[in-house]
Formats: C-alpha cells, sequence, structure tokens
C-alpha cells in the first residue's frame, strides 16, 4: 500500500473515530439510559369496579390520573333538529367497543365513569346526534376516554 493511500485510510479511521466519539458523548448526555426507565413502578391510573347485574365496571381515577390524562368533559344536550327535540353531544364523547357498539363515559361522581350505551341518530360535524343515551346535562368524557375504556377492561400502559 503506498504512503499516500496509508494516511487517507489512517485519517479516514480518525475522522470516523472523532463523529463516532463525538455523538456519543453527545447521546450519552442529552438523553438518560433505557436502564433509568425499566426500574419504575407502574403508576396505578384508577380502579374499576363491577356494577351488580351488568357487563360494566364503574371506573374511579386517582387524582393525579384525571391531571395526567388531561381529562376533559362536556355536557349532553338538546338541539332542535328537523323541528324535533334531539339529545346531543360531542363527536369526541362517542367511541367504539371491539364489537361495534357504540358508548361515551358519563360523569356519575367525583372521578368516577360509567361507560353508558348510545344510539347515534347521526353525526354532524363535531356533533352527535343521539336517539338514545344519557339525560341532557349530563356531563360525558370528551378527552381521556381510551384511557378510561382500557382501564375499565383491564388493559394496562406498557
Amino acid at each position: 500500500m503506498s504512503r499516500r493511500k496509508l494516511m487517507q485510510w489512517g485519517l479516514g479511521v480518525l475522522v470516523v473515530a472523532a463523529v463516532g466519539l463525538g455523538l456519543a458523548a453527545m447521546l450519552g448526555t442529552s438523553y438518560p439510559p433505557l436502564s433509568a426507565f425499566e426500574d419504575e413502578p407502574a403508576v396505578e391510573t384508577g380502579v374499576a369496579e363491577p356494577v351488580e347485574g351488568t357487563d360494566l365496571s364503574r371506573v374511579t381515577l386517582q387524582p393525579e390520573a384525571v391531571e395526567h390524562l388531561g381529562v376533559k368533559t362536556a355536557p349532553v344536550a338538546v338541539a332542535t333538529i328537523a323541528g324535533h327535540q334531539a339529545l346531543t353531544m360531542p363527536y369526541q364523547a362517542l367511541f367504539y367497543d371491539p364489537s361495534g357498539e357504540t358508548w361515551a363515559y358519563a360523569v356519575v361522581g367525583d372521578r368516577v365513569y360509567l361507560r353508558q350505551h348510545v344510539t347515534v341518530q347521526t353525526v354532524s360535524g363535531d356533533t352527535v346526534v343521539l336517539s338514545e343515551g344519557p339525560k341532557a346535562g349530563t356531563e360525558v368524557v370528551v378527552q381521556g376516554v381510551d384511557e378510561l375504556y382500557g382501564t375499565e377492561v383491564g388493559v394496562e400502559e406498557e
């Protein structure tokens, strides 16, 4: 190998090593190692208690979970549609279970939620018109619905 080729190869090795060391130093100080996350205890989001005579569970969230999940609610309302009174709720409150049934989580106490079956008549933009559902004025969850369902049916975060 010529002296020039040897110097080019040596210089290339030095550049790659310097870039690698710089990148390793940058990543090592910017991000904690994965082991820092592996030993953290799981935080209990809430508790699901079966409702007697049904296949539903009442979900009670820990105070920190309400804040962490960003749970927000909105009231079921009454609107006049095509000359008739109808119940309405925000589209964000509507969810489908794995079998395709439609539901909403109603607030039934302080940090306590219960899944209620709803029958959708129509969807108009961000509003769901119901033919059956919680009575007008009932607060329904519009943010945090998936987490409530996961807590109710026993799906945990990984």
